[in-house]
């Protein structure tokens, strides 16, 4: 029972630590113009949502990544390396499923 417990509050712990990290990324947008100052309507020009798939897919692969970094430009650990690969799986069977 004390173990469960434990378990409970860490997994509680590690769920509000990413909710906290998804919650402060930026809005992705087209050509990695995140960041910039610009109006709306520019901003709409450069949403993702007019971008193409492979525009898409790596700001999805890019975000996962920044969210399982334990540093900053961190690539290689575990589970960034399952986010890439995850991503690229899905991507193939988008792939495979349409062709």
């Amino acid at each position: 029972e004390e173990r469960a417990r434990e378990s409970r509050e860490y997994d509680e712990k590690a769920s509000s630590a990413m909710k906290s990290k998804i919650e402060t990324q930026d809005k992705v947008l087209r050509f990695d113009f995140t960041g910039l100052k610009m109006s709306d309507r520019v901003r709409k020009l450069f949403d993702l949502t007019n971008g193409n798939q492979k525009e898409v897919v790596k700001a999805q692969k890019r975000r996962g990544m920044e969210l399982f970094q334990l540093r900053e430009g961190d690539t290689g650990s575990s589970a960034v390396q399952v986010i890439a690969l995850t991503t690229r799986i899905q991507q193939l069977q988008t792939h495979m499923a349409k062709h």
